[in-house]
């Protein structure tokens, strides 16, 4: 086998894993915005902290059997709990801001607000975990974020809730990091799993007097949302497995499409021609990375 043989050979098997990690990413955030969709509907029926603890609890419950049927015994380090409490913290406080934004502003504006969480997590990816930020990445990021600036509509005055829903980018935005943290280290069902027990246990305390206040009514919604929310973060730490968050950071903003046509369908919020011209670019961004190859791993 000649030099060149050899060198050529492990690319292809490389490039069927990111292209299985950005399948993944794409089909988990499209789902997404289903979960906040639902907790957008229980838009002042229930506290804030009401919601976020049931999304916690009830995929801690969900996600219960399937790390029971994976066999995977649960002996988590220090350092692994050290890594899903600060997930935990991230997420209460990204999903916390989020719902409050939506006391303020529409879904489909939330959405788009929040849409910075990708560049918040490729850009921790080059700094914290080395990274490489290859220029084609680096356009195809740019291109998303001018697509998030064109749906924004630059020199508005924005709402209360919009400062909430960018908070939800950056916090998330670590928290995506933190997934790419914990997919190189062991079992993503645990990690999940851990992460869901520590946010329903800080929580906990906090909700415990609110929860017989309409909580039983709407018990299906919160169940529905608990249960996207498994299979979202089920297929995106899968994603995280198999490809660097740079690489992925991109794929991520078909989430903002995605809450769109909810915010028509479900919300009758209207679509102005920036929101398409805006979401035209970001599809764009995630085609422009689907052509690129890591430079670390050209021959």
């Amino acid at each position: 086998m000649s030099p060149t043989a050899k060198r050529k050979l492990p690319a292809p098997e490389h490039s069927r894993q990111e292209l299985t990690g950005a399948a993944l990413t794409i089909v988990s955030l499209s789902l997404f915005p289903a979960a906040d969709a639902l907790a957008k509907s229980l838009d002042g029926a229930l506290p804030v902290l009401v919601v976020v603890w049931a999304r916690f609890f009830g995929s801690a419950l969900l996600i219960t059997p399937v790390l029971l049927l994976s066999g995977r015994r649960v002996q988590p380090s220090r350092v692994d709990l050290l890594i899903e409490f600060a997930r935990a913290v991230l997420i209460i406080v990204a999903f916390g801001c989020f719902v409050r934004s939506f006391q303020t502003i529409g879904f489909a504006e939330a959405m788009t607000f929040y849409a910075i969480a990708p560049i918040v997590c490729a850009s921790l990816a080059v700094l914290c975990l080395g990274e490489r930020m290859t220029r084609r990445r680096s356009i195809a990021v740019g291109l998303g974020l001018c697509g998030v600036v064109i749906a924004l509509r630059p020199g508005f005055s924005p709402a209360p809730g919009a400062f909430f829903a960018l908070g939800t980018g950056f916090f998330y935005g670590a928290y995506l990091l933190l997934n790419r943290v914990v997919a190189t280290r062991g079992s993503p069902t645990l990690a999940l799993f851990l992460q869901f027990c520590i946010g329903s246990a800080l929580l906990t305390p906090l909700v415990w007097g609110g929860l017989g206040q309409g909580v039983a009514e709407a018990l299906p919604t919160l169940a529905a949302m608990a249960g996207v929310s498994v299979l979202c973060n089920i297929l995106l730490i899968q994603a995280f497995c198999r490809a660097e968050a740079s690489f992925l950071a991109p794929f991520m903003y078909v989430e903002i499409p995605s809450a769109l046509i909810m915010a028509v369908v479900f919300f009758e919020e209207p679509l102005a021609p920036r929101i398409v011209m805006g979401a035209g670019l970001i599809l764009l961004a995630g085609l422009l990375v689907l052509r690129s190859r890591p430079a670390v791993d050209r021959p």
